[in-house]
């Protein structure tokens, strides 16, 4: 039930991720930074983005459509 109040919520980042894919976002992040802490590859960052828009539900190019509005 919990889940369906989340869902309705305006902030579709205020709803809770699936538990499995934002794990996975945490670990492409975190590899990322334990590869080489002083210089982060870009394309980790957005793969890592890209799971985690997952995890929540929200398609790829959520991030340019909420830029537009």
């Amino acid at each position: 039930m919990t889940e369906n109040l989340d869902r309705m919520t305006s902030d579709p980042l205020d709803a809770t991720p699936n538990p499995t894919k934002a794990a996975r976002c945490c670990r492409k992040l975190i590899r990322a930074y334990l590869e080489n802490p002083e210089y982060v590859e870009w394309e980790d960052v957005q793969q890592a983005l890209y799971d985690a828009l997952d995890a929540f539900g929200l398609a790829p190019d959520y991030i340019e459509m909420e830029r537009r509005t």
